[in-house]
């Protein structure tokens, strides 16, 4: 929690006050090509949280470039803080964090994932279906089903096209229960843009040249917070995905769309409060 002069931590079961000299937290927002602009409008009592927006490359390595800017920021959280920082990915945001956790886990504390997407393609044809089913746009209906046909980068980037341009997609994102949330939410944001095509497009061209997977050697707390409303997100296979990279993970299920940190308390997602941490 925090009070006027900082961060309140936990030890031996007494509350302890100690300054905050450096973000504790590394938030890793989805993507590619998105930014935390989002957060730092709606979530402003965190403070111990670097709401950090990722460059967005768009040149032929886009992936890579992602990957040096991600490795490069971490470094410099974890040597301003003096010590290892916790990690806060979202959706896309899940895969950084993961190349993070395999190439430099002592600098990271601990790691919590929301709604983590593995499966870019998967996740977009599962937003595909949602807004199929609320809208019944007759002109998402035939490029999903030739997605689903012959699921080939090709009719990838066809299905995103139609999906991306599709009304009032972003409804299909947020829970049932969060819905005067949302409408809040879009009032704050306004005409602000958080999005970038082109990047997006670039990083995930580079991002889907196929490759291997596995375990991650990395002894802190992992927890995934996933949304029972979230159309991206599919617990049948997200629970493996997280459960081949972090076998020992817990796993919560919130009453959320796609986006938990939006829709719920912080002490639902929050990593130094869900997982007890000094």
């Amino acid at each position: 929690m925090h009070y006027a002069g900082g961060w309140m931590s936990v030890f031996g079961g007494k509350e302890v006050k100690r300054p905050l000299k450096a973000p504790s937290t590394l938030f890793l927002h989805g993507g590619p090509g998105a930014s935390s602009r989002v957060e730092r409008l709606w979530i402003k009592d965190l403070a111990h949280i670097d709401w950090w927006d990722q460059p967005r490359p768009a040149a032929d390595d886009a992936m890579a470039a992602l990957l040096r800017a991600v490795e490069d920021k971490l470094r410099r959280c974890a040597d301003a803080f003096g010590g290892p920082v916790h990690l806060l990915s979202s959706s896309f945001g899940c895969e950084l964090a993961v190349h993070l956790l395999r190439c430099m886990p002592a600098r990271v504390s601990s790691l919590v994932m929301l709604a983590p997407v593995f499966d870019v393609p998967a996740a977009f044809a599962g937003l595909a279906r949602a807004q199929l089913a609320r809208t019944g746009a007759e002109t998402l209906a035939p490029v999903l089903s030739t997605y689903r046909q012959l699921p080939s980068r090709t009719n990838f980037w066809a299905l995103l096209e139609v999906l991306l341009a599709s009304r009032n997609l972003f409804d299909c994102y947020w829970g049932a229960a969060s819905r005067e949330k949302m409408d809040a939410f879009v009032a704050l944001l306004g005409e602000r843009q958080t999005f970038d095509f082109a990047s997006f497009r670039s990083t995930l061209d580079d991002f889907l040249i196929p490759r291997a997977d596995g375990p991650v050697e990395f002894r802190g707390p992992v927890t995934a917070v996933l949304g029972s409303c979230d159309p991206l997100v599919d617990p049948a296979t997200a629970i493996p995905a997280i459960r081949l990279r972090f076998p020992e993970a817990g796993i919560l299920t919130v009453k959320t769309g796609h986006f938990p940190h939006l829709e719920v308390s912080s002490d639902m997602w929050e990593p130094e409060q869900l997982h007890r941490l000094a």
